[in-house]
């Protein structure tokens, strides 16, 4: 659980709002192609909502 709680960012955007981020990247191969993608993940600092972006690393 340590190195979960590493990964996570503080982002302060003014003096009442600060929000948690983290970036993950992950690779999966699979039979016919493989995967390669980078998530953020975003979340206002007293909610539970986290929304997140993926980037696929194709074109």
């Amino acid at each position: 659980m340590a190195r979960n709680l590493e990964r996570m960012r503080r982002l302060v955007i003014d003096a009442e709002t600060a929000c948690i981020w983290s970036v993950r990247h992950r690779h999966t191969r699979g039979a016919e192609s493989p995967d390669c993608r980078t998530t953020l993940s975003l979340r206002r600092e007293g909610t539970q909502q986290r929304p997140a972006i993926t980037f696929s690393g194709e074109p």
